[in-house]
Protein backbone atom coordinates (compact mmCIF):
# COMPACT_ATOMS: atom_id res chain seq x y z
CA UNK A 1 0.00 0.00 0.00
CA UNK A 2 1.30 3.66 -1.06
CA UNK A 3 0.35 6.54 0.88
CA UNK A 4 -0.89 9.07 -1.42
CA UNK A 5 -0.15 12.36 0.13
CA UNK A 6 -3.05 15.21 -0.07
CA UNK A 7 -1.60 18.22 0.95
CA UNK A 8 1.51 20.07 2.34
CA UNK A 9 2.09 21.36 5.73
CA UNK A 10 0.36 25.22 5.99
CA UNK A 11 -2.32 24.14 3.55
CA UNK A 12 -6.10 24.58 4.62
CA UNK A 13 -8.80 22.19 4.20
CA UNK A 14 -12.17 21.81 5.05
CA UNK A 15 -14.12 19.03 7.48
CA UNK A 16 -17.86 18.89 6.71
CA UNK A 17 -20.08 18.63 10.50
CA UNK A 18 -23.16 16.52 11.35
CA UNK A 19 -24.88 19.73 11.79
CA UNK A 20 -23.96 21.03 8.13
CA UNK A 21 -20.82 23.39 9.55
CA UNK A 22 -17.42 22.62 8.31
CA UNK A 23 -14.33 23.22 10.02
CA UNK A 24 -11.45 25.16 8.74
CA UNK A 25 -8.21 23.53 9.52
CA UNK A 26 -4.86 23.34 8.17
CA UNK A 27 -2.07 21.02 8.00
CA UNK A 28 0.42 21.52 10.61
CA UNK A 29 2.80 18.68 10.09
CA UNK A 30 2.91 15.45 7.67
CA UNK A 31 4.30 12.14 8.97
CA UNK A 32 6.02 11.77 5.43
CA UNK A 33 8.64 14.58 7.19
CA UNK A 34 9.28 12.38 10.19
CA UNK A 35 12.59 10.44 10.47
CA UNK A 36 13.43 7.36 8.19
CA UNK A 37 9.20 8.29 7.74
CA UNK A 38 8.18 6.02 10.66
CA UNK A 39 4.82 7.81 10.80
CA UNK A 40 4.15 8.53 7.20
CA UNK A 41 -0.01 7.22 7.81
CA UNK A 42 0.50 10.13 10.72
CA UNK A 43 -0.55 14.06 10.22
CA UNK A 44 -1.25 16.98 12.50
CA UNK A 45 -3.89 20.01 12.21
CA UNK A 46 -5.26 22.45 14.18
CA UNK A 47 -9.06 23.80 14.07
CA UNK A 48 -8.87 27.62 13.06
CA UNK A 49 -12.81 28.02 12.24
CA UNK A 50 -16.18 26.77 12.59
CA UNK A 51 -19.16 28.19 10.44
CA UNK A 52 -21.74 27.84 7.92
CA UNK A 53 -18.93 29.14 5.09
CA UNK A 54 -17.40 26.58 2.83
CA UNK A 55 -14.66 28.90 1.12
CA UNK A 56 -11.51 30.56 3.41
CA UNK A 57 -12.48 34.14 4.47
CA UNK A 58 -9.82 36.63 3.08
CA UNK A 59 -8.00 37.46 6.13
CA UNK A 60 -7.09 33.73 6.27
CA UNK A 61 -5.25 34.49 3.47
Amino acid sequence: MVAEVLGRAGDYFLIPMEDGRFAISQIIWLGTESKEQKFKKVFAFCVLSIGYEKGLPEDFS
